[in-house]
């Protein structure tokens, strides 16, 4: 079970996912912002109505299948999961998601409850596979209580790492859920960490389960 702390992170740093980081171009505020409502009509054009913020939502399943979740990506992130499982097979997670623009991406795996002592158990199993880890450059990594997410009791550990030659900021996110562990991981280029990390809890607090 070891692995389910390693082998997610794999496919989060595909080449398609690192080319994008590389290929952003800088976003000319004139012409992004160059609509105006009409001084006579007070009408909205069209451009406007395009750059309003759209929120997707998208739906995953935990390993076994039984059990379906939710989540809302904001504007600018993309459900990545087929493409990731694409280029690594051996991934464990069950769904993913990047931003390429703002050099971000998310992983979520979905454990069962039943197969850990408990969430300390849980998470001192990350703890142990992050210092055999000798691409993180920020050591001991522990896990530490935070405010609920959900309603639910939740842990983050968060770590500087280097994939494929690049610096990155990760956030391992723990959410007890009735009779799951939601893992969430996300990473970011380490220059944009702390601009990235403010959408963090947007993302977590739509995560959900559906009812059958």
């Amino acid at each position: 079970m070891k692995k389910i702390f390693t082998i997610i992170l794999l496919g989060c740093f595909s080449l398609p996912f690192l080319t994008g980081c590389w290929n952003n171009k800088p976003v000319d505020v004139k012409k992004e912002i160059k609509s105006e409502k009409n001084e006579k009509t007070g009408k909205t054009s069209q451009s406007e109505e395009q750059i309003k913020p759209t929120n997707k939502v998208e739906t995953f399943k935990n390993q076994s299948g039984d059990k379906e979740f939710q989540i809302t990506l904001p504007k600018g992130w993309k459900d990545s999961t087929e493409e990731d499982k694409k280029n690594n097979p051996e991934t464990d997670a069950t769904f993913s998601a990047t931003n390429p623009k703002i050099g971000n991406g998310l992983a979520i795996l979905v454990e069962s409850k039943t197969d850990f002592v408990d969430m300390n158990a849980y998470t001192t199993l990350g703890e142990n596979s992050f210092a055999e880890d000798p691409t993180i450059k920020t050591q001991p990594v522990k896990f530490s209580d935070i405010e609920p997410i959900n309603g639910q009791n939740s842990k983050l550990a968060t770590y500087d790492t280097e994939k494929s030659g690049i610096n990155l900021t990760c956030s391992e996110y723990v959410i007890e859920g009735t009779d799951s562990y939601i893992r969430v991981t996300f990473w970011s280029l380490k220059s944009n960490y702390e601009k990235n990390k403010v959408g963090y809890n947007e993302i977590l607090s739509s995560i959900k389960e559906l009812e059958k």
